[in-house]
């Protein structure tokens, strides 16, 4: 579809017509149906408060409540969950990136939070089936808008505890680190909560961000007992670490550039 760009004492403005999108078998847009109205434009949007409108004269037109979300800091999807997902499985990272780049602590519905997990649950016809390149893109968003603040955020933290486990993201290495249990006086938590723990006080810099979630993943393949203390020690993870991430983000169709600066930084 054609899209106009309007430049305007320095602001840049995109201009579409109303539309209503044909999706392929990835879940895109490949096609569109221009004879439709406003309401059914809005209704093609993923998330609630990112389906709002106004004219010229400042009248607002929110047909899904999205300005109640806003005051609310409330994520939900535009009508039914599973359908918005089902039209373009991208929008499972959208949700959680506009959450967190929008609201302090936002507030992930119960339709919309049990949508996303059934999603993840069936990586095949969700994320499985859109581009590494799609997901790359919204994952880098995420990781460098991940802080402190979101380890409060129960809700949050269980969606992208679950999104680092697909296969498109860590897979099944993160998956050994989940609930991983250090067994040493010194890590008193579970392996995926420190990772998480240690990279929300990382500066927001992707390959900052990259480093803290892959520093410690080769733990779980590397632990030995130390005989002389009967706890478990690690040596060499830091460099299993950096193999493993190297791999990771290669798969993940990062940049040479930042792969190998997060390698440097683990």
């Amino acid at each position: 579809f054609q899209v106009a760009l309007i430049e305007h004492n320095g602001l840049s403005v995109e201009i579409a017509r109303f539309r209503k999108d044909i999706n392929d078998s990835e879940g895109r847009s490949s096609s569109a149906d221009f004879d439709v109205t406003l309401n059914e434009d809005l209704a093609r949007r993923d998330i609630a408060c990112n389906a709002m409108a106004m004219d010229l004269n400042g009248l607002v037109f929110d047909p899904f409540n999205g300005m109640s979300d806003i005051e609310k800091h409330r994520i939900q999807f535009v009508g039914k969950a599973d359908d918005r997902i089902k039209e373009d499985p991208i929008r499972i990272l959208r949700a959680i990136r506009i959450g967190m780049q929008s609201f302090e602590q936002p507030v992930f519905t119960d339709d919309t939070f049990h949508a996303i997990l059934g999603a993840f649950g069936n990586e095949k016809e969700n994320l499985g089936i859109v581009s590494q390149e799609r997901i790359t893109a919204e994952l880098s968003k995420i990781f460098t808008l991940f802080s402190f603040r979101h380890l409060k955020n129960a809700r949050l933290m269980s969606l992208l505890k679950e999104l680092m486990c697909q296969e498109c993201v860590f897979g099944s290495k993160w998956q050994d680190s989940c609930w991983f249990d250090q067994k040493n006086p010194h890590h008193d938590e579970a392996l995926h909560q420190h990772v998480f723990r240690m990279t929300s006080k990382l500066p927001n810099k992707l390959e900052f961000k990259l480093a803290g979630l892959l520093h410690d993943i080769a733990k779980p393949s590397t632990q030995v007992l130390n005989p002389k203390t009967g706890f478990m020690r690690y040596i060499g993870h830091e460099v299993e670490s950096a193999i493993s991430a190297r791999e990771l983000l290669t798969k993940m169709k990062f940049s040479n550039d930042v792969i190998d600066k997060t390698v440097d930084l683990i």
